[in-house]
């Protein structure tokens, strides 16, 4: 039995488009997923001010916060201080407010 060259070049052809579909279809999902991240932004969080927040059941409510942060250099990227406070956080008094106490 002969194969002729044709079935090879067919055969070449298909393996080609196949790669290229799927070069493609992982590019897609790369970008749809840069897309979607891009509106999952965390910056929402930091908009919100705690007094906003609703709290689940009534009554006086006591959080541990702890909050740690670098400030770092532009240009260099070198840490240039590091801080840490760690605090209780007070919700549900009277008038709706909220308070902050033991702050380290």
């Amino acid at each position: 039995m002969r194969i002729s060259s044709s079935y090879f070049v067919d055969n070449n052809l298909k393996i080609k488009r196949m790669r290229t579909s799927i070069y493609l279809f992982i590019a897609l999902m790369l970008f749809t997923n840069c897309l979607f991240a891009q509106k999952n932004s965390i910056d929402r969080y930091f908009l919100l001010k705690p007094s906003e927040i609703k709290a689940k059941k009534s009554g006086i409510q006591e959080y541990a916060v702890s909050l740690k942060w670098q400030n770092l250099d532009a240009i260099n990227g070198n840490k240039m201080n590091c801080n840490a406070v760690k605090a209780t956080y007070i919700a549900g008094l009277e008038n709706d407010s909220v308070s902050w106490k033991d702050l380290a």
